[in-house]
């Protein structure tokens, strides 16, 4: 059977507004006893123990040979696929997915129809910074971060005055026009908080968790065959075993469905097994530290606003055209489900069927 290995760089938790690491990557490896070797060979100059990119970020001859390595021919998205998360962006999905969905649900809507969840989410990325400005906006979002991280009700009510503040202030921008104040269903959400509080853990904010989902469900569709799991230790993960177990189990009845972005999610997942460990002695799960930490490093710029130098540019490019990306939670102006490539989704959705799941203890 064959192993998966996973890594991950910049994880905060649920501090997702940690502007020194404003992107989750999660990098995704299964190599060959002779792709090690190869690896092995290729990194032996360097003499270290353990790979690791935090240590070779300080050297300009690590470096390059960190980009000899990314174009190897073996090197390509059968071997490796990252999943690239927008941290602040994930923030606005979350406030979207536990507040505004209940609301919508609660009056007929579903929000994962062809992609609404995340074309709203869009939206309030693009335009809230400009009608409440950035300072404004980052205030919005701590509020409902600290909220959903400590859960107090003194929190609580912080977060509920800074929605109402924010909606008063789009209401400015909309001459006093409700219907087009894209807050007001957040606003009834934070009145209501009996729709959506119950269900928070203190995992929620972890972007680890989707991740993990994300590339599982990638590698199973790749294989078609169960593979296990190797991950560097994660509490997060740890926390959702018995889940991961349930959605792995093969007496579910196989489902493919409908997924945003001109994809397809298909049930049960083929992870058989997850262990966790060290990587100080395994070769391959410090390959996928190598990834993970390349990837942060040279996407973080974009997402910071800042200029790229020319070796993140290079490698840039290199994940690009050899196809290492899997999946990027990412704002967008795409708010369509064209844009989005959820014209597709439609009836019943990976989502549905995941709480069919886990609602019973014999699923069909």
């Amino acid at each position: 059977m064959e192993t998966i290995i996973l890594d991950e760089s910049g994880n905060t938790g649920s501090d997702i507004l940690n502007t020194d690491q404003p992107l989750l990557v999660l990098s995704s490896v299964r190599v060959t006893e002779d792709n090690l070797k190869e690896a092995e060979e290729h990194f032996h100059s360097i003499n270290a123990a353990e790979w690791k990119f935090s240590k070779f970020k300080n050297s300009g001859r690590q470096m390059r040979l960190i980009q000899s390595f990314l174009e190897k021919d073996w090197v390509n998205g059968s071997s490796i696929r990252v999943h690239i998360t927008d941290k602040k962006f994930f923030a606005v999905t979350k406030i979207v997915d536990l507040i505004c969905e209940p609301v919508a649900r609660a009056g007929g809507v579903n929000l994962y129809e062809q992609g609404g969840a995340v074309s709203l989410a869009n939206l309030k990325s693009m335009v809230l910074p400009v009608w409440l400005g950035e300072d404004g906006f980052n205030k919005l979002l701590h509020s409902f971060v600290v909220m959903i991280r400590e859960g107090s009700d003194a929190n609580y009510k912080i977060f509920k005055d800074a929605v109402i503040e924010a909606h008063a202030k789009v209401a400015e921008h909309n001459d006093d026009h409700d219907e087009f104040n894209m807050l007001s269903g957040l606003l009834f959400g934070s009145l209501y908080p009996e729709l959506w509080r119950n269900y928070l853990s203190e995992y929620t904010l972890d972007p680890l968790v989707p991740a993990y989902f994300s590339l599982i469900d990638f590698w199973g569709q790749e294989l078609k065959s169960d593979f296990a799991v190797f991950s560097d230790e994660s509490k997060a993960l740890a926390s959702q075993l018995k889940t991961i177990q349930k959605l792995s189990n093969p007496s579910i009845k196989p489902k493919i469905l409908p997924a945003v972005g001109d994809g397809w999610s298909s049930l049960p997942y083929r992870s058989t097994s997850i262990a966790g460990g060290s990587s100080k002695d395994n070769r391959a799960v410090q390959i996928a530290d190598l990834v993970a930490g390349t990837a942060n490093y040279i996407f973080s710029p974009i997402a910071n606003s800042l200029p790229s130098n020319n070796w993140q540019t290079a490698c840039r490019e290199i994940f690009f055209e050899k196809n290492l990306i899997q999946n990027v939670l990412w704002p967008s102006r795409e708010v369509t489900p064209e844009g989005v490539g959820a014209l597709h989704v439609r009836g019943e959705l990976p989502l549905d069927y995941t709480v069919q799941i886990l609602a019973t203890d014999d699923p069909e």
